[in-house]
């Protein structure tokens, strides 16, 4: 699996668990923070694979795209799965494209 591949699993695994656990919570400020995790969940998976496009075209030799299911968008092909070399590289080509986290120390009141 490509790093684009297991972060977007990342993604999809927060929004599953939040979405399971939204209808479960008790209170309203429970399901309000389950319902942005499950945001944060979606746009993980939507700016990581955006930006891993880009970069992961510009590294590859020859950039394949295939549907991974129908009714989907074209996705990057990642063939050369079993070389640690290539897909270091691949990271490291889209590591530096990754937007810097701001730390947030303000104390926020619900």
């Amino acid at each position: 699996m490509s790093v684009p591949n297991i972060v977007g699993c990342v993604g999809a695994a927060i929004i599953i668990i939040a979405a399971i656990a939204t209808p479960i919570a008790k209170s309203q400020h429970m399901r309000e923070i389950w319902f942005y995790v499950m945001s944060g969940g979606v746009m993980l998976k939507i700016v990581v694979m955006e930006i891993a496009r880009t970069s992961a075209v510009s590294y590859m030799a020859t950039a394949i795209y295939e549907l991974p299911y129908e009714g989907a968008k074209e996705m990057l092909l990642v063939e050369d799965v079993d070389s640690k070399e290539y897909l270091a590289g691949l990271f490291k080509a889209m590591y530096d494209e990754l937007p810097v986290h701001k730390s947030n120390n303000k104390i926020r009141k619900f």
